[in-house]
């Protein structure tokens, strides 16, 4: 489990310095891969990051490198409070209830 976080961190470190390099060039494969891999692998084989990041590679032959960042970003950030809300509800379920039932 840990391996797959590590390889997402050093994927998305290579996509930085691929879109760093050329923000506004044309979008490669490589730069592609490595700016929608990296948070795949992050993510860690959720249905939600499997899915989202594939259906954001359909935008890439339209988008600068930076635009496909921008993408990847706004994708993580979707998860993030996917899951705040998820675990909230969570915690509401479990909470103990007024009389100590």
């Amino acid at each position: 489990m840990h391996l797959k976080i590590v390889a997402g961190f050093v994927v998305a470190n290579v996509a930085d310095e691929l879109v760093l390099a050329h923000p506004y060039g044309k979008t490669v494969a490589k730069t592609a891969i490595m700016v929608i891999g990296g948070p795949m692998l992050f993510i860690g084989g959720t249905l939600v990051g499997l899915c989202l990041p594939g259906f954001a590679s359909f935008t890439v032959p339209y988008l600068w490198p930076l635009g496909v960042a921008a993408l990847a970003v706004g994708i993580l950030v979707l998860i993030a409070v996917w899951e705040a809300v998820s675990l909230k509800t969570v915690k509401e379920e479990l909470a103990p209830t007024e009389g100590g039932r």
